[in-house]
This record gives structure tokens, sequence and C-alpha cells, in this order.
């Protein structure tokens, strides 16, 4: 191809992108966006804390971590050490990455189609371009790890192409280094451990040992990863998987009875990838569901999986382009097919970016043969003639996809947006109304609300909690919010029952006991909350809240020697509220033995809390900021 034809491909790519996704860049932040760069610490050091980001894990809360990608948290750190947090410059980034993967992938299939003209490559970049189902991972500043993961494993497989050719110890360098971003970004490109030799093997006449190189130089980043993940990460934890999340987590179906949500799955992401509509950011249960050998889903799976799989596998040896695509469709959806292992989510459509790149290349190649397109030229600089069949379904394809794709743009300009829109396809979907009502209920709080907007934003958070009950009648976290909106709408006895409901739900935690622990105490019942409360500070011994209401609750109701017994735990576990503590602790003491009493001394002595000479200090003046750490 001559280097003119390359440029003006390269405007192309370059100039469609930014058409189709151009409107991207004036949206806010938004879906799980506050995990990566919103609300994160560690990120908002900037510079200074990419240290701390790959010693930690990619998601962190108070009782649970997982995720390991720390190059991804690094670019958002990077970014936000030069600019801040601006949601323009984060969708910025995330475009400009789109752009350099089309380009790449261009760039590549050009070389690997050696006996094919340039334009079934191009065809294949711009269907790729165009399709809709990658709105997700360009519009969501979250799904950043897709980028970069897809684009470091595309890098990693045109260092294995030049290394083939060349036989050049730095390229075969170029796979580890590029395999080892990749694993670093996000697991998705595993299955490039299998498509990198598979595309060698089809493209490249090379010997064994060549081969056992490339897979060798792409299969130690895998390694070193799993080291990182064991040695190096300082912080602990797992993800708690929830039923809502994908119910395979949970109900114990074996490999045999996942086979027919397998079929389901791959299926749903072909009709997905064939007809993108509609989209949603969350395919969770109830809006898909697993389903069995009963579904038409399944059979229809069955129909066109196993025929296509078998061809692939039979037709191998042909070293086509066709049977490449397929292989490559078929390797990538393996690990999202939830049957080696369940997929958070059951059906998304980030999971479809990496492997939509094999479905473009079988419709390209379709397209093209069916239109009756001789891509076999040897004189690249000539384009084939281009029939009214060619260019109606190609023309059709790419208006269509460019115009959902912009739509679709604009329903992720924030949380809000993107989820009522989408409750709109999904209204049995238990996460979107959780989002969409945790959105509403963040609000409320807002003190430059008017009364009448506040009580709004509570009916329309109650309303939509109440329909993810619907769906799912044992969600903790949808029963405890409720508790507390009907607490603010002085319905106690209505929250109350809803905070009974949470502790009986599918995940009661920390929360969940506390504020049964609050609503027990405001319904007159001590010995309850004091029970609560301690199965509060089980979860969560660093709660000072919890420590300091239990301390109340047992002092108001005379078990006096519990809460001081609560209050010395305290002094003792604390270090920065030991002045309040201690003054606290002087008032309980003053109460049941008098105001001269050193009964709360003689126990901080005794327990080693404080020094003698502190003791003696205190003795002759109850000062608390003397106390200090």
């Amino acid at each position: 191809m001559s280097k003119n034809h390359s440029k003006l491909i390269g405007y192309l790519i370059v100039g469609l992108c930014f058409l189709i996704y151009g409107n991207s860049l004036l949206n806010n932040y938004g879906f799980d966006d506050e995990y990566v760069i919103v609300n994160n610490e560690k990120v908002a050091k900037g510079i200074s804390g990419i240290s701390a980001l790959f010693k930690s894990k990619n998601i962190e809360s108070v009782d649970q971590g997982y995720g390991y990608r720390p190059v991804t948290l690094t670019s958002f750190a990077v970014e936000h050490q030069i600019f801040g947090a601006i949601p323009f410059v984060s969708h910025l980034i995330n475009l400009l990455l789109y752009i350099l993967t089309c380009l790449l992938i261009f760039k590549i299939l050009n070389s690997l189609f050696k006996n094919n003209h340039w334009l079934l490559p191009l065809v294949i970049t711009v269907l790729f371009i165009v399709h809709p189902i990658h709105t997700e991972v360009v519009s969501s500043v979250k799904s950043r790890d897709e980028l970069l993961c897809f684009l470091f494993a595309l890098l990693a497989m045109a260092s294995a192409i030049k290394y083939a050719r060349k036989q050049h110890w730095g390229w075969l360098a170029g796979v580890f280094v590029f395999m080892v971003l990749s694993f670093l970004s996000k697991l998705s490109s595993l299955t490039f451990l299998a498509i990198i030799p598979l595309t060698i093997y089809f493209f490249e006449n090379v010997n064994w040992k060549v081969h056992l190189k490339i897979v060798v130089a792409s299969l130690l980043p895998l390694i070193i990863f799993r080291l990182i993940n064991t040695q190096l990460i300082e912080s602990s934890g797992s993800r708690s998987l929830l039923f809502i999340e994908n119910p395979l987590f949970v109900n114990g179906a074996s490999f045999i009875e996942r086979i027919p949500m397998a079929f389901y799955s791959v299926f749903y992401y072909i009709k997905l990838l064939f007809v993108p509509h509609p989209l949603l950011s969350y395919y969770g249960y109830d809006h898909v569901s697993i389903v069995g050998w009963e579904h038409l889903y399944v059979w229809l799976g069955m129909l066109v999986v196993i025929p296509l799989a078998i061809l692939t596998i039979w037709k191998l040896k042909t070293k086509s382009v066709l049977v490449y695509g397929l292989a490559f469709f078929f390797i990538t959806i393996s690990m999202y097919a939830n049957l080696v292992k369940p997929a958070v989510g059951i059906i998304a459509e980030r999971f479809a970016y990496i492997p939509s790149l094999g479905f473009c290349i079988v419709v390209g190649w379709l397209l093209l043969k069916l239109s009756k397109i001789d891509i076999t030229l040897k004189e690249e600089v000539r384009i084939p003639k281009l029939n009214y069949v060619f260019w109606g379904i190609t023309g059709l394809i790419v208006l269509a996809g460019s115009a959902k794709t912009f739509s679709r743009n604009l329903d992720w300009y924030d949380l809000q947006t993107l989820v009522t829109r989408d409750i709109e396809v999904a209204p049995k979907s238990v996460k979107l109304n959780m989002l969409l009502a945790n959105d509403l209920f963040g609000k409320v709080s807002a003190k430059e609300l008017k009364q009448t907007e506040k009580d709004s934003l509570i009916e329309r958070s109650i309303f939509y909690y109440k329909q993810a009950l619907e769906t799912y009648p044992i969600h903790t976290a949808a029963h405890n919010n409720l508790g507390i909106l009907y607490s603010l709408e002085g319905d106690l006895k209505e929250s109350h029952q809803h905070l009974i409901e949470a502790s009986r739900g599918d995940a009661p935690d920390f929360k969940t006991f506390y504020n049964l622990g609050l609503s027990y105490r405001a319904n007159g019942d001590p010995d309850k909350a004091i029970e609560t409360l301690k199965k509060s500070i089980a979860l969560n011994p660093k709660s000072v809240e919890a420590y300091q209401n239990l301390m109340y609750i047992q002092f108001e109701n005379e078990h006096y020697e519990d809460a001081m017994e609560t209050n010395i735990t305290m002094f003792r576990i604390f270090p920065k509220n030991r002045p309040g503590v201690f003054e606290i602790g002087q008032k309980m003491v003053a109460k049941t033995h008098g105001p001269n009493s050193t009964y709360y001394l003689d126990l901080l002595l005794s327990k080693k809390l404080i020094t003698p000479k502190m003791y003696e200090t205190f003795k002759k003046q109850s000062n608390p900021s003397l106390m200090g750490g």
C-alpha cells in the first residue's frame, strides 16, 4: 500500500471515530466511575500514589477488595496529577485509546492478510469502529481497563508477528512487555495466550522453535501477574459475589449444569452483535436469567455454535480469513460464556469488546464475498470494483451503527440519565433499580433542597427500592435504605420492619446491624439494641460510632460495668479519640460513684492505659486535653 493510501485510511479511521464518539466528550462521570477516579483516594494523590496502586486491589472498601489493575489506575493517577478530575479529559483519553486501537487493528490485519487487498482489513476496521456494542467501553470512563487491556494485547500480537518475520529478540521482548501491561490493565486478554500462537499459525510460516518462544513470551507475563497478585499486594479481602450479579455464583451449579447457560450466553452475544438493540448498562438478574434446557435461546445457541465450532476445527488447516475470524470469536468469548467461570452481570457489552473483532472479521469477509468483490488483487493501488450490493449493505450497516452509537453515547451522560433510560427496557433488573434508587437517595441530604424536592426524592427512591424487592425480596441494601428513608419520613414502625428484613437478607453487613441497633433503641428495646450493636462491632471493630452508641445504651439502661468496659475498650483501640472518651468516662463515673471518685482513673491505670504520672496529674485536675496520643 502506498503512503498516500495509508495516510488517507488513517485520517478516515480517526475522523470516523471522532464523528460518532465526539459527543461522548460532553458527558459527565457516570456508572462506577467513582471507584476509579472520582472518589479514589490513591488516584487522587496523583503520581505520588502510584506505588500504592501497585500494592492494592482495584476496588477496595471496608469489607472487601478485588481486582488488580494497577496500570489502569496509574493512567487515572497521572491524569489526575496533570488535569485533576475533569470529565472531558477522561472521556477524551478513552476516545484516543479507542482510536489507537482501531488504527492498530487495521495495521495488523493489513499485515496479516497478505494475499488480500487492503479493502478487506479496511472494511473490517470500519465495521469494528461503528459497532454500537463498544459504547460502554468508550463512554464509560471506568472501562478504560478494557481499552488498555486490548490495546496492549494487540501490541503484543504485532510484536509476535514482527518476531516471526525478523526473529530479533527485541520483538520477543515486546511480546513479553506488552502482555505484562495488558494483564496489569485487566485480565480480559487472557485468551490472547491462545490468540497470538493461533495468529502466527494462520499467517506466518515459521518452525516450532519460533512458535515455542512466542508461547513462552506470552505465558511468562501471566506467571509474573500471579506472583505480583499474591506477593506485592498489601491489602486483603475478596469480592463478595451476590446472587443478583450471577445466580451461578451461589447456586452451586456444576460444570454439566452450566452447559445450557453457556449456549444461551454465546447466542445472546451473537444476537447482540448482529442486532445491537436495545443496549443496556447492566444485563444481570432478572433481565437476563439463569436458564436450563427448556429455553429457546439454548437450542438456538446449539444450532448456531456447534456447527460453526465444528466448521472452525475442521477447516483450521485451510488457514482462511473466515476460519481465523470464527476461531478468534469463539476463543475470546469463551471467558464470558458462564461455563468455566460465572461472569459478573451474566452478560455485558464490555465482555463482547474483544470478541467483536472476530465477529467483524467474519462479517467483513462474508460481505465482500457475497458482494462478489475480488479482494485477491495483486495491484494494491487499484481499488476493486464496488457494486451496488456492497455499497447498499455496507452503507446501511455503517449508517445504522453510527446513528445507534451516537444516540447511545447520550444515554451515558451521567448515572441518572443512563439508568433512567435503561430501566425502561429492563424494569425487572435488580441492579438497575438499586442504582437509580441509590442515586436518588444520595441526593436527599443536599442542604440546598427545598422540602418538597426532598420529599419527591424520597418518594422516588422508595419506589425503585420496592421495585428491586419485587424481583429479589431478600436484598439487604434495599431493605436497609428503605429503613432509613421511612425513618426520615417519621414512620418508625415501617422503618424498623425493613431494618429487620435487612438483617435477614442476602448480605447483612456492619451498617445493617448498626442501623437496626439504633432502631431497636428508638423503639424502646435496649437489650436487642445492645445485642445488635455488638454484631455490628464484630463485623467492623474500627467503628467509633458503634462503640459509642453501645456504651450510651448500656449506661442508659444501668449496665454500668458493661458501659465502663466498652469505654475502656474505646480508650485502648481509638487513641485519636481518647480526650472525648476520657471525658465521657469521667462523667459516667461521676454519676455512678460520685464527682470525686477515682474509679475511672484506677481502671485506666490497672489496664496500663495511663502512666502513674498521668494518673496523679488527672487526679488533681481532670483535663482531657492533656491526654494526647
